[in-house]
């Protein structure tokens, strides 16, 4: 109770000095009228009350404290004419104004204002100037923000260029240093994503982890330092899937929060990364707390964002993705409208031009792919397929998501194709996957996956044609998939899956199916990958054994049993259930182990078809336990 006495004290405190610093504030701007535009103090008079504006601004999110103080920015530039020894500073506060105006915005030009201002004053403060390194750091990170925007390769080069110069100009123990080798580390990150580098991706764990080092318990830069890092350890875990990475992200996450207590203005920032990774973990292991976790916290970052907070848009577009997850394990449609209304909310948040409209349009469209899978609604597959088109309008040639963007909308004219069957949608999804896999040469992280849906789009045109070509070169791709993706690796399930159902569209009576159920037997049994994949692979296994000799049709009952166990214990999701049920209409999987043990019966198994009953009971008391 003391504690509790204590902490309400001191947010009492804490309110009572910013209502006594807003009073002070608008005082202060109230006597600025007193000052004569040739007073001597008025420039340092406006600078001052530009930058707490600024501060007042990033803690309440007021668009009217942004524009007065650009507006007190524009007037102290024009006092520091060119030739002033102090013009350089009063660019880069305007600078910072217009970045924060941008954040909010996205408007482009004051982007390219904001740059024009960093490179002039990076003009005015020539090799030896003792505050280039800071200037240079600035432009570069102006460069990085607009290589987000537009994926000009040659911003994020010079960006690149400039934070190593920068931090040449910061050795040792330089107040600097720390956020420099942050900065770069980011830009190499950007430069990983395109090239598939993962020299690019140690070298900026390294870097991380000095600037960690630099960064003691109780230094101003930790938080940011400890942001970075889990950044890229989830970058890495997206890449060889070692939880050890995940785990570490999210105990570095968890440390940044603690330092972002309720009332800081950075807290909606903390709380996202952290259920960013903590939806990744629960993606991989299914855990329920996890899911619980997040969305708690995305409930509490909302709150922090009422509308008109700049931050609002991103906080929906996270509790969407939330509900999207529960909507996968409950298959509550309330869950699945509640998805497709925050998108919706987020989307009108962002609108043309804005950075974040891309990822925006992207997630509601898969919202209402999910819908349409349900449903069939013509008019949900028709604005999920329009999203996506203006989803990949705004991923230009060189953009790094375009890659993904071209898989996404490629995705929705798959649908369009099973439901229209038009043979033109499937020539321009061959298309689509083509170039998808031009953009992810070998090395790049997303080059698996890229492989797998070209194999995949192969194989719908040989449904279509039944060239024995397009059937080739599709257990081309899934080989050569699969080949990046061991056991291991999160994606092995949906390749094996693919490739063997490659494998089996093609192969004629004489083939050997020993190799499919192989491949299939590792993607059962593929321990990270999603459970959704392992249970297509075990039902198609079941599906193709059964057309051969007792022996495959026991081992496939086998395996899937003693995935059963697995997928029961991490708690199936009703997508899960709902496809399972398609294949047994009345108890869902729970009947696998009753086909099983008639299966040895009819073999002369007596002994066997009694074991796969009990296991097949005690799987039916674990299901019960969970209601």
């Amino acid at each position: 109770m003391e504690g509790d006495s204590e902490d309400s004290t001191s947010n009492v405190s804490r309110q009572q000095e910013d209502l006594y610093d807003i009073e002070l504030l608008t005082l202060a701007l109230d006597d600025l009228e007193l000052l004569p535009t040739n007073h001597p103090l008025r420039p340092i008079t406006l600078s001052l009350l530009a930058d707490a504006l600024g501060k007042r601004y990033r803690q309440y999110g007021s668009t009217q404290d942004l524009e007065k103080r650009i507006q007190l920015c524009t007037e102290a530039l024009a006092l520091y004419p060119p030739g002033d020894p102090n013009r350089y500073l009063s660019l880069i506060a305007f600078a910072n104004a217009l970045s924060d105006r941008y954040k909010r915005s996205g408007s482009s030009g004051d982007l390219e204002e904001m740059l024009q201002m960093r490179r002039e004053s990076l003009e005015l403060c020539p090799p030896g100037h003792p505050n280039r390194a800071l200037v240079l750091s600035n432009l570069a990170n102006a460069l990085s923000t607009r290589y987000d925007c537009s994926g000009s390769l040659s911003d994020l080069e010079e960006a690149v260029q400039m934070y190593r110069e920068a931090l040449e100009l910061c050795p040792g123990d330089h107040s600097l240093r720390g956020g420099l080798l942050n900065n770069l580390a980011c830009a190499l990150s950007s430069q990983y994503d395109l090239s598939g580098s993962l020299s690019d991706l140690e070298e900026m764990i390294r870097m991380l982890g000095e600037s960690l080092e630099l960064c003691p318990s109780g230094h101003p830069n930790r938080v940011a330092s400890l942001i970075t890092f889990a950044n890229a350890l989830s970058k890495r875990y997206e890449r060889l899937g070692s939880s050890s990475d995940l785990d570490d992200a999210i105990r570095m996450y968890r440390e940044s929060l603690e330092l972002h207590p309720p009332g800081h203005s950075s807290r909606v920032t903390s709380l996202n990364n952290l259920t960013n990774a903590l939806g990744n973990r629960y993606d991989r292991t299914g855990s329920l707390s996890d899911l619980e976790e997040v969305l708690r916290m995305c409930r509490e970052s909302l709150q922090l964002c009422p509308h008109g907070h700049p931050s609002r848009g991103i906080v929906l577009n996270s509790l969407a993705n939330a509900f999207s997850k529960r909507y996968e394990r409950s298959g509550s449609s309330s869950d699945l409208d509640e998805t497709i209304r925050m998108y919706r909310e987020s989307l009108g948040l962002h609108s043309p031009g804005h950075p974040s409209r891309g990822i925006t349009l992207n997630n509601l469209a898969n919202a209402l792919g999910n819908r349409y899978d349900r449903s069939n609604s013509l008019r949900d597959l028709e604005e999920m397929v329009r999203l996506h088109k203006e989803s990949l309008e705004l991923c230009s040639s060189g953009h790094p998501a375009r890659d993904i963007s071209l898989n996404n909308f490629a995705n929705a004219l798959t649908s369009q194709y099973d439901r229209s069957g038009s043979l033109s949608d499937l020539e321009e999804v061959l298309r689509m996957r083509k170039e998808c896999l031009e953009l992810c040469p070998p090395g790049h992280p997303r080059r698996d996956r890229s492989l797998a849906n070209l194999s995949k789009t192969l194989n719908d045109l040989y449904d279509r044609t039944g060239s024995q070509d397009d059937a080739k070169r599709s257990v081309e791709s899934a080989r050569e998939s699969l080949a990046l993706c061991p056991l291991n690796h999160p994606g092995h399930a949906f390749t094996s899956f693919v490739l063997a159902q490659s494998i089996s569209r093609s192969m004629d009576q004489q083939t050997e199916p020993g190799e499919v159920f192989q491949i299939l037997k590792g993607g059962l049994e593929a321990s990270i990958s999603p459970l959704e994949q392992c249970l297509q692979c075990g039902l198609l296994w079941i599906a193709l054994a059964s057309e051969h000799h007792d022996d495959p049709l026991e081992q496939a009952y086998s395996g899937f049993i003693a995935f059963l166990r697995r997928y029961l214990t991490m708690g199936p999701t009703a997508k899960l259930q709902y496809e399972a049920l398609l294949q047994r209409p009345r108890n869902g999987f729970l009947l696998f182990p009753m086909d099983a043990a008639s299966h040895a019966i009819g073999c002369g198994l007596t002994e066997r078809a009694v074991e796969l009953l009990d296991e097949g009971r005690s799987l039916l008391w674990s299901e019960m336990r969970r209601f």
